[in-house]
């Protein structure tokens, strides 16, 4: 029996031209105000994910799939441009492992429950291996607390899917690669080199009808 092919709804949206334009704006305002070296620090970080996914708007809400969390981590590192002792702004680039969990109820779209293909529980566990630069604003109340937002673009470096069926396989079609987040955080600073960080990225863009959700904590580290 040939295996059963299961694309929930995705479809393919592209951010190539806008991601390019956006780097080289990057790149342009980094060289700006590098020799600023009074103005300027550096750092690494790393921490931990838990990240899930939405279906996007073309998703019917009868489809019988849904998603669940998985624990993955994050590392890279970041540059802080001092506006003020208040505001400042920093663009990270970040190294992460995020995914989902995919459940889909078969038998909503297999009648015969004698077809080998039949499985109440079919599971597909989703990896995603990305990069990610944050353009952030970090805003201190005082020394030790900060709320920090701004925008993140993501790129997906190569993902693999794993399931428990060998008659179904997941299919995400032509996969798209890009996507545009919304950061919003908080921080404690224990001193002037290490702070500790919770953030929530939600993807205001969708890939293959979907969007991604993920919680970092993190620890920094300026040099």
């Amino acid at each position: 029996m040939s295996n059963i092919y299961i694309n929930p709804y995705f479809t393919t949206s592209y951010l190539r031209r806008n991601t390019i334009i956006i780097s080289v704006i990057v790149l342009l305002f980094s060289i700006n105000i590098f020799g600023q070296e009074n103005k300027i620090d550096f750092g690494v970080k790393a921490g931990v994910n838990y990240s899930t996914l939405f279906f996007g708007n073309d998703v019917p809400s009868e489809f019988p799939a849904s998603f669940n969390g998985k624990i993955g981590f994050h590392i890279g590192g970041f540059m802080r441009y001092k506006f003020s002792e208040k505001l400042m702004l920093k663009p990270e680039l970040l190294f992460s492992t995020q995914g989902a969990e995919y459940l889909l109820d078969t038998s909503e779209i297999i009648i015969d429950p004698n077809n080998p293909t039949f499985n109440n529980n079919y599971k597909a566990d989703i990896n995603e291996y990305m990069l990610l630069l944050p353009i952030l604003l970090d805003y201190y109340f005082n020394p030790k607390f900060d709320v920090e937002f701004g925008p993140q673009f993501a790129y997906v470096v190569s993902n693999e899917i794993t399931d428990n069926n060998d008659n179904i396989e997941l299919s995400l079609g032509n996969y798209d690669k890009f996507e545009v987040d919304l950061c919003l955080g908080i921080g404690y600073n224990f001193s002037e080199k290490y702070r500790v960080g919770l953030r929530y990225n939600f993807g205001i863009t969708e890939r293959n009808n979907r969007k991604s959700s993920v919680f970092q904590l993190g620890l920094q580290f300026r040099i």
